[in-house]
């Protein structure tokens, strides 16, 4: 049995097309949001926490990294969110588990999809009792 080069090339170029099409998606969405806040949080980059943030450059954002990085230095695993949809105005929230092993602790996220993407609106997730 022969494979033709032409099939092969198809193959090839719909898994780049999928891959590309995965990688740039990975940036967009509520979740994703998130996971650039907890990336920043972590590496201690407090200018893409403003970036992702709302409203920016607010204090509400710095303490709101602060928790997410004391959880990381706990060894806090972060489970999968389970997304709490209340579509209306672009607001979503989204309640994240994170497993320090003898307890879990909630934090329950709300992100809300402005002109420029998703953005964590810091005041009103502090609100909910981080």
């Amino acid at each position: 049995m022969r494979i033709e080069s032409s099939s092969v090339i198809a193959s090839a170029l719909l898994a780049v097309l999928t891959l590309g099409t995965f990688g740039t998606l990975r940036d967009f969405g509520p979740e994703s949001v998130v996971r650039r806040f907890h990336e920043a949080a972590i590496a201690g980059d407090f200018v893409e926490v403003q970036r992702v943030s709302s409203p920016p450059n607010a204090q509400s954002a710095i303490t709101l990294a602060e928790r997410v990085r004391t959880l990381h230095k706990k060894g806090a695993r972060m489970g999968y969110p389970l997304i709490q949809a209340n579509r209306r105005e672009g607001i979503v929230i989204a309640r994240f588990a994170y497993d320090l092993g003898d307890q879990v602790v909630f934090i329950f996220w709300v992100l809300r999809r402005t002109p420029v993407g998703w953005r964590v609106m810091t005041d009103e997730t502090l609100r909910l009792r981080v």
